[in-house]
């Protein structure tokens, strides 16, 4: 077995390629992995993801490129459009393995804080960023047992709504409660990009397929 790995700039990602031999299981090889990934998640340093197992497909997998275009909507609708409804599809597709889409721009919430009025509240990026950290997710309640009936309580707080979200609370400052809204803009944006998709033949966004070892696919 050998292990190889790449270093990309910053905050984008670091993969690592391990080989097996011919022959061997590629099943038998991804669990063996698997179980590697597991053993070390808990040494990751703080901020880095999960390791992930990338899907079963190789380099010399590539079937073909499809490109997607519009035009009335928006970029950031339309990548958004590709993530949740057409990526899904393709993945279910028999003999496809991965599916990566390249261009357009993705949506984030983003939270746009203003230094001066962070000083004024006396409030640290810290305590900003522990703060939205955890807005907009639903936490659990546990059951009520009343009766010989037993209810789930859950509390549904995730939003979409950019004024609910500003509102969340980070602390009180002589009584007063200071809110995301008082020293940050709330905002609909998109990622920033480390790099374009080429807009051939009109397609500014497209998606990269890449077939399993072993199947043949149907698309």
């Amino acid at each position: 077995m050998y292990a190889g790995s790449v270093r990309l700039p910053p905050r984008v990602s670091h993969f690592v390629w391990v080989e097996f031999d011919w022959g061997t299981d590629i099943f038998k090889a991804r669990q063996v992995v698997s179980e590697k990934l597991i053993s070390v998640t808990s040494q990751m340093p703080l901020g880095v993801g999960q390791p992930l197992l990338a899907p079963q497909s190789s380099v010399m997998g590539e079937i073909f490129f499809l490109g997607l275009q519009a035009d009335s909507t928006s970029m950031m609708d339309l990548r958004t459009i590709a993530d949740w409804n057409i990526k899904p599809v393709l993945l279910a597709t028999g003999g496809v393995s991965q599916v990566t889409i390249i261009g357009g721009d993705y949506k984030q919430y983003q939270v746009l804080a203003d230094p001066q009025r962070m000083k004024h509240f006396n409030v640290s990026m810290s305590e900003l960023a522990d703060v939205c950290k955890g807005i907009s997710q639903n936490s659990s309640g546990g059951a009520l047992r009343q009766y010989g009936n037993e209810y789930v309580v859950r509390g549904i707080a995730r939003t979409a709504d950019l004024d609910a979200l500003g509102n969340s609370y980070i602390k009180s400052i002589n009584g007063r409660p200071v809110k995301i809204n008082d020293l940050a803009e709330v905002k609909i944006g998109s990622a920033i990009k480390w790099g374009m998709q080429p807009k051939t033949q009109n397609q500014p966004l497209s998606f990269q397929f890449r077939n399993s070892p072993m199947q043949t696919p149907s698309i």
